[in-house]
């Protein structure tokens, strides 16, 4: 799945997208259910390099309670697969 996104996408698009999760004053990721497991590396992972990565839903909460904080400046990446959780897609 990686190498097709990344086949998909320009040098261009690619250097916007990292522009825009390092000058974010938070980036927000999201994955529920069969994504859980992909969300939750990434987000070991991304901590090195982005430390205002914030992994949710936390505690057991719905994911749309801990965007509370949410303002803009901020980044969400929310990672599915299909069947989409509709927790998700709400979000």
């Amino acid at each position: 799945m990686l190498q097709i996104f990344l086949e998909r996408q320009s040098v261009e698009e690619l250097e916007q997208i990292v522009d825009k999760l390092v000058q974010a004053n938070t980036v927000f990721l999201t994955a529920v259910r069969s994504s859980y497991a992909v969300g939750y590396y990434l987000r070991y992972v991304g901590r090195m390099a982005l430390p205002t990565l914030q992994f949710f839903p936390r505690h057991q909460n719905s994911a749309l309670d801990d965007l509370n904080d949410a303002k803009e400046g901020n980044v969400l990446i929310a990672i599915t697969v299909t069947r989409y959780s509709g927790e998700t897609v709400e979000v």
